[in-house]
């Protein structure tokens, strides 16, 4: 491998594990919208098998993307430095390309009742699909955690529910990330998201 030739498509990242704890810094070329290679200056020895990368950038950053591992790190070498390498290979559904929900980027406050708890608690959603979202929070909470509240930005007012899935690596790492998949919708609740995500999609010029 000629990591000089790729120096232009070679990005940064870290890698965390299912808990959303990092554990090592990568480089790692994404070969198309469902794989990436990732080079490592050093044996890593044993990775899991799953991990969420986040891509090198701003300290307001929610994005980390889930990979599946395939086998092990494999030695190489840098032909211009001669520098061994280590290289595995990486597949993911993730990715925006990949994506079969349309998901958008966006910023709100919204109060949720979890697990019928008295009192309602502020969240800040960042992003959103169809299927779920992703909201940040200084407070912990457990997957299998059911919450529910009032999805004001469509064009009507909907009932929403959904339960939080799993954890995410966010930045800045005072808060953590919880990905949640929406469940039980009414039809009259998942058209008006999805309308809303489409208009949105429009909005920021991503579109299909």
């Amino acid at each position: 491998m000629n990591l000089m030739d790729l120096s232009e498509d070679i990005r940064n990242g870290t890698f965390y594990n299912m808990e959303s704890v990092p554990f090592t810094e990568v480089r790692y070329i994404q070969d198309s919208d469902t794989e990436a290679t990732f080079i490592f200056s050093e044996d890593p020895g044993e990775l899991p098998e799953r991990v969420f990368l986040m891509p090198s950038g701003d300290l307001y950053d929610y994005t980390a993307y889930l990979y599946t591992l395939l086998g092990e790190a494999e030695e190489d070498h840098d032909d211009e430095t001669d520098e061994t390498i280590w290289t595995i290979k990486g597949n993911t559904k993730d990715t925006p390309e990949a994506r079969s929900d349309l998901r958008v980027d966006l910023s709100f406050n919204v109060d949720v009742t979890f697990n019928n708890a008295p009192k309602p608690i502020e969240i800040m959603i960042k992003n959103l699909s169809t299927g779920g979202f992703l909201f940040i929070s200084e407070e912990n909470f457990e997957p299998g955690t059911r919450m529910a509240f009032i999805f004001t930005l469509g064009s009507t007012p909907v009932y929403t529910t959904a339960i939080v899935r799993r954890t995410l690596p966010v930045r800045p790492e005072h808060v953590t990330g919880y990905g949640c998949q929406f469940v039980n919708l009414t039809p009259k609740a998942e058209a008006t998201i999805r309308n809303f995500v489409f208009r949105q999609s429009m909005a920021q010029g991503r579109g299909f």
